[in-house]
């Protein structure tokens, strides 16, 4: 179990596609939410084919886990659709992950859950950046487990 929060951590804005922009499938209200703007993914973001690309190999044969996975998991297919492929992954749920991982750890997962958050949250405040909320849900599950 790989829960370190800073372990493999790969958050890079994506420059968003012509596609995209004129679907608005990227909006203003997006970036508000994210607090990125279109001018800095488009001047700075990575080509969807590299993030796709570094993607698959930081993934491969891993459990991938998110807290929205519906939403997050709708993304990566627009992601993977955008370079003509699958994604080769599915996105877990990562509420279920936490409460079966601290029910193996002998904990009550209720409990464990609710503790766990909260301490992720004053290490690692979630902002609802990638790189960020991705350190605070690490952090949820190393304390879930038990580890130093």
């Amino acid at each position: 179990l790989d829960v370190s929060p800073d372990r493999n951590l790969f958050a890079e804005g994506i420059r968003p596609t012509d596609p995209w922009l004129a679907s608005g499938l990227w909006s203003e209200e997006s970036a508000a939410v994210h607090k990125i703007a279109r001018e800095e993914l488009l001047r700075d973001g990575l080509p969807v084919a590299e993030v796709a690309a570094e993607l698959t190999v930081r993934r491969a044969g891993k459990r991938v886990v998110s807290d929205a996975a519906d939403v997050d998991g709708a993304w990566l297919s627009t992601l993977y659709r955008a370079v003509g492929s699958d994604a080769p992954f599915v996105l877990e749920d990562f509420h279920a992950f936490a409460w079966q991982l601290a029910a193996r750890m002998g904990r009550r997962p209720d409990l464990a859950y609710v503790n766990s958050e909260l301490e992720a949250q004053i290490r690692f405040p979630m902002i609802h950046r990638a790189g960020a909320d991705a350190r605070c849900l690490a952090e949820m599950l190393r304390l879930i487990a038990g580890c130093p």
